[in-house]
């Protein structure tokens, strides 16, 4: 969505400063569209660059999350199991039906329900070793 939005403003800034074409019935000098792209687009593309989900799990400890890392002990958890969920989006979202949710790209996830009666789904791009490793410790 991003991207359809920034897509025009791009073309626009492209074609005044490629071809000397003020583009528009009021158009923005050189400096504005430069200034455009140092403080709002070059950050935000930075971010969108830099945004991933980091996920790690070993025997004891679910570790996840974008910037900084959230723990959940094993102990902790009453259920977890790899489901395919349908909804769009990425990022950080409260869902009714998932609980917390942490989703960068793609439909497979682990679900976690919690001793305390919570509820977290943590996205993946590597459904196939997240089933063996959940196998592997009998989860």
């Amino acid at each position: 969505m991003l991207f359809i939005t920034v897509l025009p403003l791009i073309a626009i800034i492209l074609v005044q400063f490629f071809t000397g074409k003020p583009v528009g019935d009021h158009p923005a000098s050189n400096t504005i569209l430069l200034l455009l792209i140092v403080f709002i687009f070059l950050p935000i593309f930075l971010f969108f660059y830099f945004f991933k989900l980091t996920t790690r799990i070993d025997e004891n400890t679910i570790y996840y999350g974008f910037f900084s890392l959230n723990e959940l002990k094993w102990d902790d958890v009453k259920e977890a199991s790899l489901i395919k969920y349908s909804f769009f989006g990425f990022g950080y979202k409260i869902s009714r039906e998932y609980g917390e949710v942490y989703n960068t790209r793609g439909n497979m996830g682990l679900w976690i329900t919690t001793q305390r009666g919570g509820k977290i789904l943590i996205g993946t791009n590597k459904p196939d070793e997240l089933k063996a490793f959940l196998e592997a410790i009998g989860r």
